[in-house]
């Protein structure tokens, strides 16, 4: 089985929709597709699916700022250590 991660999509909207219910987010398409389109407004947020087979199987959503640790760079690059 291979995965694949890509941005999200309208059309991964009904799929997003059974996921985000799974986690007691309850959902429908319409709700989601609007929650997409409202994201993608914004250069600072984006949401991924996990595909196997050509069928959606996980979301991440992300979204960039400042933190407070960000001025903590190691040799090793962010962060401690």
């Amino acid at each position: 089985m291979q995965l694949e991660i890509r941005p999200a999509t309208a059309d991964d909207s009904s799929r997003l929709a059974e996921l985000l219910s799974q986690l007691g987010y309850r959902s429908d398409a319409s709700r989601v597709r609007a929650r997409l389109s409202a994201i993608a407004a914004h250069q600072d947020y984006a949401t991924f699916v996990a595909t196997a087979e050509g069928i959606v199987i996980g979301l991440a959503g992300i979204r960039t700022g400042p933190y407070f640790e960000g001025h903590l760079r190691s040799k090793h690059g962010y962060g401690g250590g």
